[in-house]
């Protein structure tokens, strides 16, 4: 295929096959243009201001094809997104009007002993969240971990509902033991500000 150079008209010989259906950027080696080369030949009786608008017009019409087999992936992207928002702040979000009352631990033997209040602030009833439990060795380090599961217990408006949970505990030096409310996705990916 021979290109022409729309500035300094030097000709060159380019195989098609690099140009492609879409067509492609190419630089004057001569002069340092750079134009938008398509596979439908442009004559050289053409002006110059004539075949920039040729050239634009291919390049825009190629750009609207390729565009528009992206256009479908991209709203797939951002439905699935905001589908994946709602699940999560219906489903999986901990409302803010949650919050820990009184935390109480006990060991005894092999067994810990835990008895908290989650105090339900909002005006609605509220389903209690998940708890984890982290014991937390002499190095800082979680030594264990239980997820309690309150199942559907719903907590009252304005209200509290008390807990109690027994855990065995592990032959190991405990040094600190946490408890936090959050929901599966909070404790999947660990995001320590979600839960409290």
């Amino acid at each position: 295929m021979l290109v022409s150079c729309p500035s300094c008209k030097e000709k060159f010989k380019v195989d098609e096959s690099l140009i492609g259906g879409a067509g492609r950027k190419v630089k004057c080696s001569k002069c340092g243009d750079i134009w938008v080369q398509t596979l439908i030949p442009i004559k050289d009786d053409v002006p110059v201001s004539l075949r920039r608008r040729q050239e634009s017009q291919v390049s825009s019409t190629s750009c609207i094809r390729s565009c528009g087999k992206n256009f479908y992936t991209y709203i797939s992207i951002a439905l699935f997104a905001a589908l994946l928002a709602l699940i999560y702040f219906n489903f999986f979000s901990l409302g803010t009007d949650l919050r820990l009352g009184k935390v109480y631990f006990f060991g005894k033997d092999e067994t810990l002993s835990i008895e908290y209040e989650i105090i339900n602030d909002s005006s609605e009833f509220v389903q209690a969240p998940l708890a984890i439990v982290n014991l937390i060795g002499t190095e800082g380090k979680i030594v264990k971990y239980y997820f309690i599961d309150h199942g559907e217990v719903f907590i009252k408006p304005l209200s509290h509902a008390k807990f109690k949970s027994y855990l065995p505990v592990v032959p190991e030096k405990i040094n600190n033991i946490s408890l936090r409310l959050g929901n599966w996705l909070d404790f999947l990916i660990g995001d320590e500000s979600k839960g409290k």
